[in-house]
């Protein structure tokens, strides 16, 4: 319904009202206030005020109680008031107050509400208060009547870091200018919003740079607090919806616009779609409509409404902005996060940026004294900043009981306190009267503080330290982060400063040195009188003495804005700052300053004396923002532009992460949580390399995680060394040598006894346990840890060219055991993904920062340096790419080879081959061995051209690696590579692998040489915005989110659960009985997926336990595939071999992990019997397997142990008995 549409029953009583011109208008709304007594005491005080010269708007919703009659009677008296009358009551205040500013005709409107009294001077006041300040708005205090015990209410200085978490402005003590409505449109009259939308246009006006003014003394009393039918005690109130969309600012503009005074008459004032991104699922709409929207229609009948239309837009992104979970999910995409912190400064603004740039995220920010308006049900995740207050405890305790993930931040509470008698920004310390906590910089936690901070800390999961400070006097036994500066690499844009504005934040410029106000004043006598300054300082200081002479070229702006929120919400200004306000700030906050001032177009200059002062020309200023950009620019070499944001949003995500696995394992807190990676041996490359890097980048957001290799299996002497001088460079724990390794090779090499294996991996299975280890990740194919497959722990694995491995079918058992996959392309995870359940994901191998900086500026120009990085192998081609080099130096081109890589004895027929080809007359001189480099910058730093001749790979790291550094990159078309090296456009891709090929393809880079610049920048970025360490983080959490969401869902069971059907299709004789399903005799919640049937028999235990034994029940997997063929079911007895029974099914309308029931004749005495089921298949495409019970606890290696039993006998083509219960018996009625 629109706005417009709720001024059809207006009318305004003639008073002659039109004949005056008002300097100031008064608007007030009122809905049957007469009854209470409080009507005619708000009308009286506002008549009576000292400032005659107003016109008082009366907005009538519709009051019943004879209102009516009362305001006429002050109408007929007193022309200054303007009555308006509706008919129908709409309910919602916003919209009459809207209409009275709409009706208004002065250049200032003030508001009062019907239980509000004004004292006789407030006009006055506020009037006095707007013209001295210059300010936007000014607002007093109000006393606020509680039965005896009154509070003042508007005593804090308005602030957006303040009045984004609570609101201290009282509504009826409020007088802006017209020009306000304006600027940021009016209130919002949408039913979501109506308990606090002064509330809400507040901070968007905070939000627009608008000035507010404060008149710290009580202008009038509110008297209808405690009344039953005020809006705070008649309306409920959705906190945490309402937040949300007030909160968006993603949507401000939009809103904002829509408001203005000439646009709101189309304005929608029911519309759902304006709600519905901010709830999580229709359970949570259908809740709030049931107390917010069906109570004010009940009221309200005569007001049209269409409810929000379910179908499948609400899930799905392509469709709609926003992906409602479903009522009751399998996922919850949807994550409501709540924010706490007293003050949202810049840095609290920072992460809130960071968790919203993922759009299934609700962040709202709320102080600590709003806690009780939520419930712990509503919230997924909650973040603390500086919290202190005890009274946070019970909400918090319930929330971990609920296993909610809660991160504490330590901003401001363990700063180095301040202590200098002079302090510029000794205002802006909220803290001053001890029983809160408004974190500021150079303002610790207070003594009496510091327990309940301590305590809150205790109840968290993770703790995180701003900056790289020692933790001091955290509480022992919280899990620490130490988080650093990401910085964000800038977007390209203009760096000029036409237009810019001059400005000082100068806070309390009473408290700042002799020396510095010395600067300020040579500033302004060096600047031609010509040039205007902003000069902000804080509400209710005074601007010196020496700064009055220059009147006429600044303005005073009183400001309660803290200096890095300040400069992030300001564009093209160049700030001047005292030294002694920037050095309050840490490090942290002024390198975010510095970003934001780059990314503004803006610059700072410090007053720390005259020679440091600039010209303040356009041309200077100029020079000084290019110089500060590339300064940022610098610091962010290997970082995207929203590098920040995805790095906080992990800290979270991992929080998170491991808050899933400690209630998996009955730990407290998700810092109990131990990680270990686990990879294939002692090299430096590879799915090694892939797996150090995952603990790299899971350390960074505060797993507690080390890098396992196996002790008895080393091929790479030097190779433990260079693991762990690799991860102390990094702050990382050196390696954990354990024992595995053996089941892995056991499966291409099948000569260890298998009472060997089950000890092997049971050692192994107890000491994670004895641990506990809550998370696995294994790169690349090791099997022992997902042997050891328990509830408790969550195992993820990186596979990457399946050419690497045997058949995907001798893996099958991985299928149910691993809760997650990830490859370094989208190619194989494609490959592995056609059997693999999901989640299987492709995430690319991290790229450190050190990669992408340039470091062959030096090198020669020619010859041309080809480097070719790899263990010399013939799956790396080395020979051919040797070949391929000989006919272009055929040619006369001037080139260089150098090849990388381990020479292992192992291969040394092949690399005889290679070295042999390089002593050719035409490679003397040409081509260098250089062996493994335990520098692997010197790669980039000797070459100009990375080379990657290898048939077999997904994606090779030396290439990114490589590419990243600057060099060009020339390759084979294998697995993946494609993806990142796309042919002319980011390096040189080849049409085979051939000699030829490769010679082809350098020969066309060697030609194009004029055209690498363009070539490098764009591989470069590609890698960037694939590769960096955030992104990487990113996508690998995301795959282990979904797995743990899978694991932990409560829709699991759909993934097992199907309806079972009958299978009577006997090549024998059947029965026509009807059958009955037996108790069974073992747990079919725990079943595996067995090994894959063909034409060697499966034989697997039937125990008989009645009678009339007449068939089976049993689960099939189909691996996502359709099987067409027959399977072939025989029913024997163990002794003799007599086949007593046969069936045959038809396997083109099986179903993936669909119960069948086989019907047979029934057996008459079979109590007590013990047979045998054989499974064949013939004729078979597609694949099947038959569910397995696996023992959980005694049982661990059985699953394994079997598969590896039955690959023996499929190669012996002898049938393989299972030890283990698949099938259900079915006996007679």
């Amino acid at each position: 319904m629109k706005f417009s549409e709720f001024l059809d029953d207006r009318m305004i009583f003639d008073n002659g009202y039109q004949e005056l011109t008002p300097r100031v208008s008064v608007v007030m709304p009122t809905y049957s206030r007469n009854a209470e007594g409080l009507l005619t005491g708000c009308i009286d005080s506002v008549l009576n005020q000292s400032f005659k010269d107003f016109e008082f708007i009366i907005v009538d919703d519709g009051s019943v109680d004879g209102s009516e009659a009362v305001i006429r009677t002050y109408a007929e008296r007193d022309p200054r008031i303007v009555y308006v009358r509706h008919s129908v009551n709409s309910g919602l205040p916003a919209v009459r107050t809207d209409e009275a500013i709409l009706l208004a005709r002065s250049p200032y409107v003030g508001f009062i509400f019907d239980d509000n009294v004004w004292y006789p001077d407030t006009l006055e006041a506020m009037l006095k208060g707007i013209h001295d300040t210059q300010a936007d708005a000014v607002h007093g205090c109000v006393v606020m009547e509680r039965g005896g015990s009154n509070t003042l209410f508007g005593t804090f200085p308005v602030s957006l870091e303040r009045m984004r978490v609570v609101n201290t402005i009282p509504n009826g003590a409020v007088l802006c200018r017209r020009d306000f409505f304006e600027k940021v449109g009016l209130y919002d009259p949408h039913l979501i919003i109506r308990r606090i939308c002064d509330w809400d246009l507040w901070v968007r006006a905070l939000r627009w740079g608008l000035v507010f003014h404060q008149i710290n003394c009580a202008l009038g009393i509110e008297q209808g607090i405690l009344s039953p039918t005020s809006l705070g005690n008649a309306v409920r109130l959705d906190y945490k919806i309402t937040l949300s969309y007030m909160a968006a600012s993603d949507q401000e503009g939009k809103r904002t616009e829509t408001l203005r005074p000439d646009r709101i008459m189309d304005y929608d004032v029911f519309d759902p779609e304006k709600v519905m991104p901010y709830v999580r699922n229709w359970a949570e709409w259908e809740q709030l409509s049931a107390s917010v929207y069906q109570p004010f229609f009940d009221l309200h009948p005569h007001y049209r409404y269409e409810p929000p239309v379910r179908n499948n837009r609400r899930f799905d992104r392509k469709l709609s902005s926003y992906r409602l979970d479903p009522p009751v999910p399998i996922f919850r995409n949807r994550k409501r996060i709540l924010i706490l912190a007293n003050r949202f400064d810049r840095i609290v603004r920072d992460w809130v940026d960071g968790l919203t740039s993922d759009p299934d995220n609700l962040v709202i920010a709320s102080s600590e004294w709003s806690v009780y308006l939520f419930n712990s049900p509503e919230i997924d995740q909650i973040i603390l900043f500086d919290s202190t207050s005890d009274t946070l405890v019970p909400f918090l305790q319930d929330c971990r009981r609920r296993n909610i993930p809660i991160t504490y931040v330590v901003v401001h509470g363990m700063d180095q306190a301040y202590t200098d008698t002079r302090d510029p920004l000794a205002r802006l310390d909220l803290t001053q009267n001890k029983a809160d906590y408004f974190g500021f910089s150079g303002v610790p936690w207070p003594e009496a503080l510091q327990p309940g901070a301590h305590e809150l800390m205790g109840i968290s999961d993770q703790v995180v330290l701003l900056e790289e400070r020692e933790p001091g006097a955290l509480v022992e036994g919280v899990p620490v982060l130490q988080l650093g500066f990401v910085p964000n690499q800038l977007a390209e844009g203009p760096d000029s400063v036409q237009g810019f504005i001059l400005a000082m934040y100068l806070a309390d410029a009473t408290q700042l040195e002799e020396e510095t106000m010395r600067n300020v004043t040579d500033l302004l006598d060096r600047t031609s009188r010509e040039m205007k300054w902003k000069v902000y300082i804080l509400p209710g200081t005074l601007l010196p003495e020496a700064l009055r002479g220059y009147a006429d070229r600044v303005e005073t702006l009183p400001l309660l804005e803290t200096l890095p929120l300040l400069v992030a919400r300001s564009d093209r200004i160049v700030w001047v700052v005292p030294p002694e306000i920037l050095n309050r700030y840490s490090k942290y906050h002024r390198l975010l300053m510095e970003e934001d001032l780059a990314k503004n177009c803006s610059a700072l200059i410090v007053l720390e004396g005259r020679e440091e002062l600039i010209e303040l020309t356009q041309v200077a200023l100029h020079r000084r923002i290019r110089e500060q950009k590339e300064l940022v620019k610098d610091r962010a070499i290997g970082f995207r532009t929203d590098a920040r944001r995805l790095h906080l949003l992990n800290v979270v995500e991992g929080v998170a992460l491991r808050r899933k696995i400690a209630g998996l394992s009955g730990q407290l807190k998700a810092g109990e949580v131990k990680s270990l990676v686990f990879i294939n041996s002692q090299a430096l490359a590879g799915s090694e390399a892939y797996g150090l890097l995952v603990t790299e980048a899971l350390s960074r957001i505060g797993f507690d995680i080390q890098t396992c290799t196996h002790k008895s299996y080393d091929l790479y002497p030097e190779g433990m060394r260079n693991l762990n001088d690799w991860l102390k460079t990094r702050g990382l724990r050196p390696i954990v040598e354990l024992e595995y390794g053996k089941v892995s090779r056991s499966m291409f090499l099948p000569t260890v006894p298998e009472q060997d294996l089950q000890q092997y991996s049971d050692n192994l299975c107890q000491w994670l346990d004895a641990q506990g280890v809550g998370l696995v990740f294994c790169s690349a194919f090791i099997s022992e840890p997902v042997i050891g497959w328990s509830e408790r722990r969550m195992v993820y694995m990186s596979l990457f060219a399946p050419w690497e491995y045997y058949v995907p079918k001798r893996m099958v058992y991985l299928r149910d055991r691993i809760a997650g996959m990830v490859s370094d392309t989208q190619w194989a995870a494609d490959q592995w993904g056609r059997w693999m359940s999901p989640p299987v994901a492709c995430v690319p191998s991290l790229v450190e920062r050190e990669h992408f900086v340039i470091r062959n500026q030096a090198l020669s120009r020619n010859p041309i340096r080809i480097a070719l990085a790899g263990t010399i192998q013939p799956r790396k081609r080395q020979k051919e790419a040797v070949q391929a080099l000989l006919k272009l130096l055929s040619e006369g081109w001037d080139l260089h080879l150098n090849l990388y890589g381990y020479e292992f004895s192992g291969l040394s027929e092949y690399i005889s081959e290679v070295k042999t080809l390089a002593k050719d007359p035409l490679c003397v001189g040409r081509i260098t061995f250089k062996g493994f480099v335990e520098d692997p910058l010197e790669i980039p730093r000797d070459n100009h051209v990375i080379l990657s001749s290898s048939s077999n790979e997904s994606l090779p790291q030396g290439l990114i690696f490589n590419m990243a550094s600057g060099l060009l990159g020339v390759t084979c078309p294998a697995g993946g590579v494609s993806e990142m090296v796309q042919d002319g456009v980011t390096g040189f891709l080849a049409k085979g692998f051939g000699v030829e090929d490769i010679a082809d393809t350098l020969r066309r880079a060697l030609v194009a040489r004029d055209r690498w610049p363009g070539i490098i920048s764009r591989e470069r970025q590609l890698i960037l915005e694939r590769c960096s360490e955030q992104i990487f983080t990113h996508r690998l959490l995301d795959v282990m989110q979904h797995g743990a969401s899978i694991r932990l869902s409560p829709g699991r069971n759909y993934f097992r659960i199907s309806h079972s059907r009958d299978e009577t299709v006997p090549i024998g004789k059947t029965s026509q009985t009807d059958h009955t399903d037996a108790t069974p005799s073992f747990d079919i919640s725990n079943m595996k997926i067995g090994p894959e049937i063909g034409p060697v028999a499966l034989c697997y235990p039937l125990h008989a336990i009645r009678d009339n034994l007449c068939g089976f029940t049993f689960q099939v997997g189909t691996f996502y595939t359709q099987p067409q063929g027959k399977l072939q079911l025989k029913v024997m007895i163990p002794d003799d071999g007599r086949v007593l029974r046969e069936a045959e099914i038809d396997l083109s309308n099986i179903r993936d992990n669909e119960w069948l029931k086989v019907g047979v004749e029934s057996i008459a005495n079979s109590k007590g019997q013990r047979f045998w089921v054989l499974a064949t298949a013939e004729g078979l495409t597609g694949r099947i397997a038959i569910y397995e019970n696996v023992p959980s606890q005694d049982g661990k290696l059985l699953h394994y142990r079997l598969l590896a039993q039955h690959r023996l006998h499929r190669c012996m083509g002898l049938k393989h008995n299972r030890p283990v219960l698949a099938f259900v018996p079915l006996y007679q009625v």
